[in-house]
Order: structure tokens, then sequence, then C-alpha cells
């Protein structure tokens, strides 16, 4: 229980943390192809505005940097998501083996249980055979 526990919080950070990068990605990819289209807009207006274009090209650089640190991210949270579904696979593999040979073993306890309740029976039998014939032994002295 606590390693499904483990599992699902661990399930629903590495969602939320997928959920928001996608998010971030998405802003970034607006606002890189904003900043393209005022740069764009930017040249064929002013030619000469050569500082405000390096500053808008030193943004979308920045922002694909981001952008791509972004993509890194989501790809090992990804990555630790398989992992965890490896495990899963992994821990539910061997529960369901536990599980079989602790059924086998409940199986092979009934069957010696049985057994012994055979065997103590039949035994009772002989020692209350035994008494008896004791009993006829005392009676006829």
């Amino acid at each position: 229980e606590e390693r499904a526990a483990c599992r699902a919080r661990w399930r629903q950070h590495l969602e939320e943390l997928r959920s928001r990068h996608l998010e971030e990605i998405k802003a970034t990819a607006t606002t890189m192809t904003e900043l393209r289209m005022r740069t764009s807009t930017a040249e064929a207006e002013a030619s000469g505005a050569t500082g405000t274009l390096k500053d808008l090209t030193a943004q979308i650089e920045n922002l694909e940097q981001m952008n791509a640190g972004l993509e890194a991210q989501v790809q090992d949270a990804v990555h630790v998501m398989e992992e965890i579904r490896r495990q899963m696979t992994s821990i539910k593999e061997v529960f369901t083996r536990k599980h079989h040979d602790l059924e086998q073993r409940q199986n092979s306890l009934r069957d010696e249980m049985q057994q012994t309740s055979g065997e103590m029976s039949s035994a009772q039998s002989a020692l209350l055979r035994r008494v008896e014939r004791a009993e006829d032994e005392c009676a006829s002295l």
C-alpha cells in the first residue's frame, strides 16, 4: 500500500510537471512566433534598427535555449515515468509469483492438515480398540 501510494504521488507529480512544462513550451513557442513576426516587421520598417534586431534575436535564442531545456526536462520526466512503469511491472510480477507461491503453500498445508487429521483419527481408533481390549481383559480377570 505504501509503495502504491508512493507510486501514485510520483505519477501525479510527474504528470503535473509534464503538464506544466508542456504549457511553458507552448507559451514559449507562441512568444517565439510573436518575436519572429515583430523582427520581420522591424526589419521591413527600419533597416537601420540593428540594435533592436540584435536584442530580439538574442531574446529568441534565449527562448530557444529555454525551450530546449524544457524539452529536455519533459524527456527526463518521460524516462522517469517509463522507469516507474517498468518497476511497477516488475513488482506486479513478483507479487503475482509470491501470491502463487503462497497459494501453493496454503494448499500444501491444508493437505498436510487433512493427512494429519486422518492419521490422528486412525491412531485414536487404534487407541480406543486397545483400551476396549484392555478393559475386556481386565473384566475377564
